[in-house]
């Protein structure tokens, strides 16, 4: 089942991967619909207006009973966490890897944050320097340099064209 991501872990996430920023907690009908496991129906419509399946796998999960915690971000002020996320969903882990497909996204620049919530306590462990202690990956497998990965790092181009499968393993 999915769910939106609390905004206590919204402001977590962005913390331990943005360094102090924080998200703004509302989502836009189409992270609500995801949550309600709704996609499989509008997906079929999206697909009719052309706009093909944009699909995550995640790998290198090692603990299958926590959760991942999805962002899909919608452009560089998303990412900067001055918007909203496009898409906020939690979703069960397997042990290995998981992959989730959205087929109403529409084509345009998208930037992807995963964490996997090993304590339960809806939030992203970090050290005593901000560090994430549990794992957490970016689209492209982005890393940055004494900070979060930029912008142009973690950048999806989404043509609406073909369907487009990104991997991010969680480190």
């Amino acid at each position: 089942m999915r769910h939106l991501i609390p905004s206590s872990l919204i402001r977590a996430m962005s913390r331990g991967l943005r360094h102090g920023s924080s998200l703004p907690v509302d989502s836009l009908i189409f992270g609500a619909l995801a949550a309600l496991g709704l996609l499989a129906s509008i997906g079929a419509l999206a697909e009719e207006a052309g706009n093909p399946t944009f699909s995550v796998e995640i790998r290198n999960i090692e603990d299958p009973d926590a959760a991942l915690y999805i962002q899909i971000l919608a452009g560089e002020e998303a990412y900067k966490a001055s918007t909203p996320a496009a898409a906020q969903l939690i979703l069960p882990a397997r042990a290995g890897s998981a992959r989730f497909s959205l087929n109403s996204l529409p084509a345009g620049e998208y930037g992807v944050r995963v964490m996997q919530d090993l304590d339960g306590d809806g939030e992203l462990a970090t050290n005593m320097v901000g560090m994430p202690k549990e794992p957490w990956g970016v689209s492209n497998d982005a890393r940055g340099r004494f900070g979060p990965p930029t912008w142009e790092q973690v950048r999806i181009v989404h043509p609406g064209e073909a369907e487009q499968i990104h991997v991010i393993t969680l480190r």
